[in-house]
């Protein structure tokens, strides 16, 4: 199969071409600014995912049978893509999120209700409010981050899931973790460890929360494998770890990794980071993901053991700093 990955300078993009390259496919890249590194595309198209005339031109160039889209954040800069998708593709793959599922919101305190201790199967109910990211007051016209006010997976989830002219499978993501990772996960467990600190100052309830993470690597093989795996047709599937540990243990993974012997100190003051963090959420919420329909209907496996992932976080972590 032909591939187009839309947002190919991004953090996953040039790990779905390396499975996609292992399993005998061809990807292609489309993003404005040429990645640093083409690790598993064939080619690279210098182009904006919001410029359809260029994404069509594309896709007829080479032949494309499938999309990836990687940046499918809001309404508006996606559904007039996807309706000049319809007939020109075979399939689109939405990239989702973990954040469109009802427990979503009762952890950032926006829904009611009450909740199950059971990992969120795809069935679950989502979100009844839309827009997780949009403050009361809006941002500003010139701010960054101002696509986040319109940010919604649901709506587009919607829309694919209805289209009649291309096969849609959606997958929803866990946080992804690795080398790369511009969000920088687990940056607060790896530098006090790193800097050999005595004590890493962590509110209780934090350090308790179990939470979904995916690594980069086992994430993208999931995305490539339900892209062209004939059973994700018309499929939604849930991606991250069969089993889901709390921030302890993580801690403890890392530890045991560099050999940090400090002390977990919680955090009563409030005054880091981390602790503002964890005062915006419900931590008695966990947001836990079952995969048990990627794993037992397409076969789904991690690729890479644990070890090797967490150690290649914490050398890509260190070496990036935090001056």
């Amino acid at each position: 199969m032909r591939i187009l990955i839309l947002g190919a300078g991004g953090f996953l993009a040039g790990s779905i071409g390396a499975a996609l390259a292992v399993a005998g496919h061809t990807a292609i890249g489309l993003s404005r600014k040429r990645p640093s590194n083409l690790r598993g595309l064939e080619t690279h198209i210098a182009a904006d995912r919001s410029d359809t005339a260029a994404v069509l031109a594309a896709i007829d160039t080479h032949g494309i049978d499938t999309v990836i889209d990687l940046l499918a954040y809001t309404q508006a800069q996606t559904l007039p893509l996807l309706v000049a998708l319809e007939g020109r593709i075979d399939r689109y793959v939405l990239i989702s999120s973990c954040d469109i599922y009802h427990r979503y919101g009762l952890l950032q305190r926006t829904e009611r209700g009450a909740f199950s201790a059971e990992p969120i199967s795809e069935g679950a109910a989502l979100r009844s409010a839309l827009y997780p990211y949009r403050g009361v007051q809006p941002r500003s016209a010139d701010d960054p981050a101002r696509w986040l006010d319109d940010y919604d997976k649901i709506p587009i989830e919607r829309r694919v899931a209805a289209a009649e002219g291309f096969d849609g499978t959606i997958l929803r993501l866990p946080m992804v973790f690795g080398p790369g990772d511009r969000q920088r996960r687990f940056r607060w467990i790896i530098e006090p460890m790193a800097r050999n600190a005595a004590a890493m100052i962590v509110p209780r309830a934090w350090a308790d929360w179990r939470t979904c993470y995916g690594y980069v690597e086992d994430v993208a093989a999931g995305i490539a494998l339900a892209s062209v795996h004939p059973g994700a047709r018309r499929r939604v599937f849930n991606l991250g770890l069969e089993d889901t540990p709390g921030h302890r243990e993580w801690i403890a993974w890392f530890a045991a990794l560099c050999g940090w012997c400090g002390e977990i100190v919680d955090d009563r003051g409030g005054a880091t980071s981390l602790s503002q963090l964890a005062e915006q959420l419900d931590l008695s919420v966990p947001l836990v993901l079952s995969t048990e329909r990627i794993r037992g209907e397409l076969g789904y496996r991690e690729t890479i053991d644990m070890q090797t992932a967490l150690r290649r976080t914490f050398d890509d972590e260190v070496r990036r700093g935090w001056d």
